[in-house]
């Protein structure tokens, strides 16, 4: 970044003459300013450096152009990332509009979060305070293997959540496991929910659009040109009651995350004392 003089002596103005520090080390000198501490930072004030093409006069300082870096005391890296919690809620309050939404779009969308949570990694960083052992809570997988098997047809599991009532059983599977559950099936070629993912995010649009670039993506693409319920394809159908267990299974994390945006200091030592 590079920035005149003049720029810096303004910022030096805004400091005030107290915050200036002059290096004067001859020809190889450096001159710094510490500009006021950041709010609740108090013990890492950044250091202003920068170097020029021309010495330090002795009567003043000369500078042609100035480059200007900012360093942190006991910081790797500077950073204005925030912690991963309010964009995690974000993710999830768009979630939350896809098990009753009947826009086609809408759905589609919703594979870019999967894809992010799931299958990049999001959802083990904004889980790496709070530990929680995330499960996902389906139908019995033998149920839905009845339905989605190497002797259907073709098949949807079209409710993977239990029944309410319970009467019927459950299945709490890790999120591998729940990945590499098979949900739709066309020709005796089954798909699993990573693939439907997969297909909605890097080839129907969901974040890149084009031709499928794989055996699976092929696959989910045949089955959503041969079953279709209602106005969608099977596998968009397929989209918002996975969608629906995933939600369901972030709701303790979303209640973490949530009161730890509200306390000034993230204590999970605290947190994790506390009740659902």
């Amino acid at each position: 970044m590079l920035v005149t003089f003049g720029a810096v002596a303004k910022a030096a103005d805004e400091v005030g003459s107290e915050s200036v520090r002059e290096e004067r080390r001859g020809r190889g000198g450096r001159c710094g300013i510490t500009p006021p501490h950041p709010p609740c930072a108090s013990a890492y004030a950044p250091c202003l450096v920068w170097s020029r093409s021309e010495y330090i006069a002795e009567n003043g300082l000369v500078f042609d152009s100035v480059s200007v870096s900012v360093s942190w005391p006991e910081f790797t890296m500077a950073t204005s990332r925030q912690p991963p919690y309010g964009l995690f809620l974000r993710i999830c309050g768009d979630l939350d509009r896809v098990p009753s939404s009947r826009d086609s779009y809408v759905v589609l969308q919703a594979t870019k979060h999967l894809r992010q949570l799931l299958l990049e990694g999001f959802l083990d960083e904004v889980n790496r305070e709070f530990r929680l052992k995330i499960r996902f809570v389906t139908r019995p997988v033998d149920e839905i293997a009845s339905v989605v098997g190497p002797n259907v047809l073709a098949g949807m599991a079209n409710n993977l959540l239990p029944d309410p009532e319970g009467s019927a059983g459950r299945s709490h599977l890790n999120r591998d496991k729940f990945l590499a559950l098979e949900v739709l099936c066309v020709y005796g070629r089954s798909c699993t929910v990573c693939d439907i993912i997969d297909h909605g995010a890097n080839s129907m649009g969901g974040v890149h659009y084009g031709d499928p670039r794989s055996d699976k993506q092929l696959a989910v693409e045949r089955v959503g040109a041969i079953m279709s319920a209602g106005e969608m394809p099977a596998n968009l159908m397929q989209l918002r009651s996975i969608v629906s267990v995933v939600l369901e299974a972030l709701r303790p994390l979303r209640i973490k995350a949530e009161r730890a945006l509200q306390s000034p200091w993230l204590d999970t030592a605290v947190i994790d004392q506390e009740s659902l």
